[in-house]
């Protein structure tokens, strides 16, 4: 389990909702929530992986939709906020690594916003989330590209919170940023295939536009 990740989100946990609740403040949940809509069907499984305090299933448990809904978590802080909210949901406090050994599961959605970029082996992650998908099943994620000459984005690995006077600082916490092609290049060797791509904005930071990626990938 990701500890580092977990120290983050334990902090930010009292306010994560209040932060991005604010219009474009963070617009990942709403680009995932955009690309499911239209998957969306009645008796089908939805696993959210780093599901937070549930801004990615909002609009699931929102729909008149009979859908299963479970999320993971490493931070346990962030998933009591998220069964508050959402006590129908099943929740699991690890990684996926450790959730794909146990489950005898398979889901129809598996959604992953804002957590890729903190994923160092990013063909682990998609192996296992291939090994959780049904036969027509989908996986949506998000993540952070490199953007060459961009003020924050230019570099592949950098400190999440490089200030080391924040109360959100951890020395050991990244973000990881990749390449198009070499998510394309992971996802084929978990024999996934990409079916819909798009660009965004995620946030802006110091007034400065973070771009992100969205992708739908199935079974091939």
């Amino acid at each position: 389990m990701n500890n580092s990740a977990s120290k983050y989100y334990d902090i930010l946990s009292p306010y994560y909702d209040k932060a991005t609740e604010i219009e474009n403040a963070w617009t990942p949940p709403q680009m995932v929530q955009m690309c499911c809509e239209k998957l969306l069907q009645n008796n089908i499984k939805v696993l959210d992986i780093g599901v937070g305090t549930g801004r990615s299933i909002d609009f699931i448990t929102k729909s008149n939709k009979l859908v299963e809904i479970h999320g993971i978590d490493v931070s346990e802080k962030m998933l009591s906020v998220c069964r508050e909210k959402y006590p129908m949901s099943k929740l699991f406090h690890g990684d996926l690594k450790a959730f794909a050994t146990q489950c005898d599961q398979k889901f129809d959605i598996i959604i992953a916003s804002g957590v890729i970029e903190f994923i160092e082996d990013l063909s682990s992650l998609f192996q296992d989330c291939a090994s959780l998908l049904t036969e027509k099943g989908s996986i949506v994620f998000t993540y952070e590209p490199v953007v060459d000459y961009h003020k924050f984005q230019f570099e592949d690995k950098s400190l999440t919170v490089p200030d080391k006077n924040s109360k959100l600082y951890i020395e050991d916490f990244y973000t990881y940023r990749r390449r198009f092609l070499d998510v394309q290049s992971d996802l084929k060797e978990a024999k996934l295939g990409i079916s819909e791509f798009s660009e965004f904005i995620a946030y802006n930071k110091g007034g400065v536009d973070i771009i992100y990626h969205l992708i739908r990938a199935q079974i091939i």
